[in-house]
């Protein structure tokens, strides 16, 4: 950028502060940072990225052991005991009391009675109330812990891969705004310039048509040119106006203006069409969506592994005890648990079914992203191509226009045409100078939404930095 075009900048958003006290000169580079500040919807992109982060963490917590700590009180009915009859023991001492005492009654009848009693043993009471803290520690869960960590890996790629999207598409609007304020700051410049020659010509038109030198058709010619000029102006500003909303809504500020310093630009030495089209795998839709597809993948194995048994180590140990006696429940017991699903009412097979149509759902969505982008890239880099061909045209137009009316000004002084066709000359002046600058702004955008397209929208504030050849020049001094 020559030092010539950056005092004209700063003319320009001076001139722009001047007529609006609260205006805030900002470069693109500032308006990108403060749009990443302030923007909700790059806000939520990143807290849905920290809630994949968080997914992850969570998914990883299945290689850990499980500590859990429970406890219970509960009150019976009756306590629990063991019961003995005693008949056991008394009938053996009855036949020997018969055979040494035949005659005896008295002997038989107490141990008769004796053996129609029951010896009790409490085991545990009544009331009972224990702690514990149990741990299981998963060993083998049918290989389903070695995709768990990969799945969340994927989970995470693919938020950031969506901040990255959000972000540019962001950028993208940012820069429609942003050079939608220049464009429309440099058309109301040369609109007001357009509207004083015209007035000018307007006051020598009435001035020859007192005189008698034109007539009130070329009068009523110019009075029409410099009313249309009017009309354009009022238009111009009010587009103005409307950009600047839609620059704020984009920064999310709400009263002060902006005054974008950093010129509209072409490059002149942009990578190959080549380069672009190879970069198709890089839009963050189509990586998105290859996370997608890794992640159906992994899910898909994850639900094979339902057919195969979890093996766990299990623990458990008793921290508090009342009303178990130690020796009936030991306090720490250590062991192996296997768990295996044989029948589930076919939900595995429904789980495995789902996740392949979700599969192929994915490689579909994916190999139809990639073909759009393919198609977007090519659109895109035939509007950067028709942009730069409409820049290339409109700065001939504009050279030739001018010295059309340095040529009618000077046969109009000569008295060899009339006011009117002057009047047309500066019309068509101010038409080619617009059409320049509506191509600079669609070449920009045309640029900007190519390397969104292509996944690298940080290179156009690299090739902003550097950009030689701007539309500053478009204008008259």
């Amino acid at each position: 950028m020559t030092y010539r075009n950056i005092i004209s900048a700063l003319l320009f958003a001076a001139v722009t502060c001047v007529a609006r006290p609260q205006s805030a000169v900002m470069t693109l580079g500032e308006a990108r940072m403060l749009m990443r500040d302030n923007n909700p919807t790059l806000q939520l992109a990143r807290g849905e990225q920290q809630v994949a982060r968080n997914e992850r963490q969570a998914l990883l917590s299945s290689w850990f052991p499980t500590l859990s700590v429970s406890g219970g009180y509960a009150w019976m009915s009756n306590p629990v005991e063991v019961r003995q009859s005693l008949s056991r023991v008394t009938e053996p001492l009855q036949n020997v009391v018969a055979d040494i005492l035949p005659n005896d009654v008295i002997i038989g009848q107490l141990l008769g009675q004796i053996g129609g009693r029951s010896l009790s043993f409490p085991l545990v009471p009544q009331s009972v109330m224990t702690v514990d803290a149990t741990l299981m520690w998963p060993v083998f869960t049918g290989g389903r812990r070695l995709f768990v960590g990969r799945l969340g890996r994927e989970l995470e790629s693919g938020a950031e891969v969506a901040r990255n999207a959000v972000d540019a598409e962001l950028q993208l609007r940012l820069v429609e705004s942003y050079y939608a304020v220049t464009l429309a700051g440099h058309v109301c410049e040369v609109r007001r310039r357009s509207v004083a020659a015209l007035e000018r010509h307007l006051r020598s038109a009435r001035r020859m048509l007192s005189e008698g030198v034109i007539g009130a058709t070329e009068l009523l010619m110019v009075e029409v040119a410099a009313e249309n000029a009017h009309t354009e102006l009022l238009a111009a500003e009010n587009n103005l106006q409307t950009t600047q909303a839609a620059l704020r809504g984009v920064l999310c500020v709400d009263t002060t203006d902006i005054a974008p310093i950093t010129p509209m630009f072409v490059v002149d030495s942009l990578p190959t069409s080549e380069f672009f089209r190879g970069r198709a795998e890089s839009n963050f839709v189509v990586q998105g969506l290859m996370h997608g597809v890794a992640a159906a993948d992994l899910r898909l194995r994850m639900s094979r592994g339902g057919y195969a048994p979890t093996v766990a180590l299990v623990g458990k140990q008793t921290l508090y005890s009342r009303g178990l006696n130690r020796h009936l429940v030991p306090r720490t017991i250590i062991g192996v648990g296997v768990s295996w699903t044989l029948f589930d009412g076919l939900r595995r097979e429904r789980d495995i079914s789902s996740a392949r149509m979700a599969t192929i759902n994915s490689r579909l969505a994916h190999s139809g992203a990639l073909e759009r982008t393919k198609v977007s890239i090519d659109r895109l880099l035939s509007e950067l191509h028709n942009a730069e061909a409409r820049i290339r045209s409109g700065r001939r137009a504009v050279a030739l226009n001018r010295r059309v009316l340095k040529n009618r000004q000077r046969e109009w002084e000569q008295g060899v045409v009339t006011i009117d066709l002057v009047a047309d000359a500066e019309v068509a002046l101010v038409a080619a100078q617009v059409g320049v600058l509506t191509a600079f702004y669609a070449y920009d955008v045309a640029l900007m939404g190519l390397l969104a397209m292509c996944g690298c929208p940080e290179l156009f504030y690299d090739f902003a930095a550097r950009a030689v050849d701007t539309p500053l020049e478009v204008t008259p001094e």
